[in-house]
């Protein structure tokens, strides 16, 4: 009969080890006796045999006598003997502890997992190295600031010190999967937002990723607010031009495939193609005819739809792009079926626009139905690049940060969103080829929430190559699912190969993913010692077998404070995460986002109006805060039922 049993090193030399502990415990004890009994009395019994003799007549007859005599002090006795035992046995015991919790952590994922030697690049001062050689602004530097060492993940399970902090590079984009309420925004989100040396665009659905990043990122540079929701309550101050940089047909296509994907174009397989690709086609045409007029905007374009106009077809010919203008001419000859469907369809893809709020982001003032309360700048992207202030030398500082906060169903500003951080990427691709080929300081687009709030197409190919220009994106999903449904099965696979960085952080629920993080993370060899007894007495034998480092069950149950991380290169390394709120600097951040949490609170407030009772009864808490609640629960007299 055989058994598995754990693992028992040096197992042949049990019984010679015991000896030898034997008598090593033996020599200590009568040492520590004797050393006791010289210090509690005048005339101690010699050191070896006496001693042993002493010890033994002591034993026999229950008293200290035959050790110390009579007149020898007991409590000094007890306690040098205490002591002295202390002394070897402690460190014994402590490595015999050590020892056992070491062998039964062997096969734990904290454990195997570690990334000692994985994450060498990635800590301490081989990722100094690698940010200087990536940014030559810091080359020749002795010291840097630790934001510029690029974006903190965590801390690995082992290690002390800033050993264990690891970092990604600027050339690292990232992609984390996680569900609700797993320390996403606390301890990646605003972090990222922090941290960033240079520009930073942050979307998101939820407020706390902009109260709690505002302050600070305030007085780095100019921070720009779009919230046609009211999500944070921010009253808008600049609009953006999505026609200023349109100098083509290409161009205008990259607008409208925001808005396209509204209506199924190219992404849907009940939407008639005819129809979506028509209307794409035709929306794109009247973006352009759009472009070629000064003083045009979308509501233009909506104009047009909505009549059927003949005046796009005039501004195509004008700007020089005669064979498009002949194209939109045949589509509004085309049979009033046909030429219905597809004006209709188009008209649809433009639907955001009908929110007064999202129109407002992308058409000047002057077309607003209601006149703005305050001054209202045109946002420029290329200076927001560069940097809207200086320095005390009158260079440009590139620090500003874009907030885009929306959400999903109706009123949403999704494909607005999607459409100027598109159009941010691509000038900022430019931008790093002007400069050699990577932008410096890095641009941090930390995209929370992507599939529902910044549904770009196209984000799968450029995580292909973002991370050579120094273009640090950063995609937060729910699930791998979430991304199919917004890029299609492909399209994520695409993404996820694509990002050097991958975090899955708590709330994996889809066995199927769960069942691909296990298998990436690798099986782990463990020893089986099987034990046979025969007539010639007891043998042994060893094999090796496979278990999963993490199963399906532990990835699907990980803790929220910690996340997996797979990176290009490196074994699976498991990280403990760390929130903004266990930094330095989180006093400052928390009287920044109580600021922050003020305006929030007022501006609902004023949104409610006066009239509503809850606006009323916050009103009245602002102005006396004894009046917040009652002085005990249950402390109001309840009506009796009969």
């Amino acid at each position: 009969m055989s058994t598995p049993t754990p693992p028992i090193p040096w197992q042949q030399l049990a019984v010679p080890l015991i000896g030898l502990g034997a008598l090593g415990t033996g020599f200590a004890a009568t040492t520590c006796c004797w050393v006791a009994a010289t210090a509690a009395a005048e005339a101690a019994p010699g050191f070896g045999g006496p001693t042993l003799r002493a010890m033994v007549s002591a034993a026999g007859t229950g008293t200290l006598d035959p050790l110390i005599g009579v007149d020898g002090s007991r409590p000094v006795f007890w306690s040098v003997l205490a002591g002295g035992l202390a002394l070897p046995l402690g460190p014994i015991a402590g490595g015999g502890v050590w020892i056992g919790s070491r062998s039964a952590r062997r096969s734990e994922p904290r454990s195997v997992m570690a990334g000692h030697r994985a994450t060498r690049d990635m800590r301490g001062r081989a990722a100094r190295k690698r940010a200087q050689q990536l940014r030559p602004s810091l080359a020749g530097l002795d010291r840097i600031d630790n934001r510029d060492l690029g974006l903190c993940l965590g801390r690995r399970l082992g290690g002390v010190g800033e050993s264990r902090l690891l970092h990604a590079s600027e050339e690292d984009v990232m992609l984390m999967i996680a569900g609700p309420r797993s320390n996403k925004t606390s301890a990646q989100v605003v972090p990222a937002i922090l941290s960033a040396p240079g520009p930073v665009i942050a979307t998101s659905n939820k407020v706390d990723a902009y109260t709690l990043t505002i302050g600070p990122r305030a007085e780095l540079g100019r921070c720009f607010v779009a919230d046609p929701q009211g999500i944070a309550g921010v009253e808008q101050s600049w609009w953006w031009n999505p026609l200023a940089d349109i100098k083509d047909l290409a161009d205008a296509g990259y607008l409208v495939s925001h808005f396209s994907r509204t209506v199924g174009a190219g992404n849907s397989n009940d939407a008639n193609p005819f129809f979506t690709r028509g209307a794409e086609r035709l929306l794109t045409q009247l973006v352009l005819a759009a472009s070629c007029s000064t003083g045009k905007s979308l509501r233009d374009v909506r104009s047009w739809l909505a009549t059927q106009a003949n005046e796009p077809v005039g501004l195509l010919e004008a700007g020089g792009f005669t064979e498009i203008a002949e194209g939109l001419r045949g589509l509004q000859e085309a049979p009033a079926e046909t030429r219905g469907g597809l004006f209709e369809t188009a008209l649809t893809a433009l639907g955001s626009l009908e929110s007064e709020a999202v129109a407002r982001l992308i058409t000047p003032p002057s077309t607003w139905r209601e006149p703005p309360r305050g001054p209202v700048e045109e946002f420029d992207p290329w200076r927001f690049l560069v940097g809207y202030q200086t320095d005390s030398s009158g260079n440009p500082v590139p620090r500003d940060t874009l907030y885009l906060l929306t959400c999903e169903g109706a009123g949403s500003g999704a494909p607005v969103v999607a459409a100027l951080v598109d159009h941010l990427l691509r000038i900022a691709a430019q931008a790093a080829t002007a400069q050699g080929g990577r932008l410096d300081p890095p641009l941090r687009p930390v995209l929370d929430e992507a599939a529902n709030v910044c549904p770009i197409a196209n984000l799968p190919d450029l995580y292909s190559y973002f991370g050579s220009m120094s273009i640090q994106v950063m995609s937060f999903l729910q699930s791998y699912q979430q991304g199919v449904a917004v890029w299609g099965k492909s399209g994520m696979d695409k993404m996820w190969s694509a990002a050097t960085i991958k975090l899955v952080g708590a709330g994996v629920q889809d066995p199927e993913f769960a069942r691909w993080i296990s298998d990436l993370i690798g099986p782990l060899e463990v020893p089986t010692y099987s034990h046979q007894y025969g007539r010639g007495g007891r043998s042994t034998s060893t094999s090796m077998r496979e278990k999963p480092v993490m199963t399906v069950a532990d990835v699907g149950s990980l803790d929220k404070r910690h996340a997996i991380l797979l990176s290009t290169g490196r074994r699976p390394v498991l990280l403990e995460l760390m929130p903004w709120y266990r930094e330095d600097d989180a006093d400052t951040i928390s009287a920044h986002a109580a600021e922050a949490t003020a305006q929030v609170r007022q501006s609902a407030v004023t949104a409610l109006g006066p009239r509503n009772p809850l606006a009323q009864l916050l009103a009245a808490r602002e102005h006396d805060p004894h009046r917040g609640g009652h002085d005990r629960p249950g402390s109001q007299r309840r009506p009796r039922t009969r």
